[in-house]
């Protein structure tokens, strides 16, 4: 063990005390792009108010919503090319 840095005998050490970061991991919630790219509109509203405070987030749905849209169009595009007269 001498040669590893004691890497492997400070996890078993530490194993009991990682729990803690897991639970917060699943703490956080998805992010607003996340939601609104599934559809889920009310959702990504609360975590935007929740995180940012402001009360009127449809702007910024919307604007992530633009913000997809223009990205699958830009991708079909390129895969598309040049070849199939984009």
């Amino acid at each position: 063990m001498a040669g590893d840095g004691g890497l492997a005998v400070d996890v078993h050490r530490r194993g009991p005390a990682r729990p803690g970061l897991r639970i917060f991991a699943f703490r956080l919630p998805e992010s607003p792009r996340f939601l609104v790219a599934r559809g889920n509109y009310d959702k990504a509203s609360q975590v935007l108010y929740d995180f940012t405070g402001i009360v009127n987030v449809n702007l910024k749905i919307e604007e992530i919503r633009s913000t997809i849209d223009s990205e699958k169009r830009e991708s079909l595009s390129d895969l598309r090319g040049s070849a199939l007269g984009s």
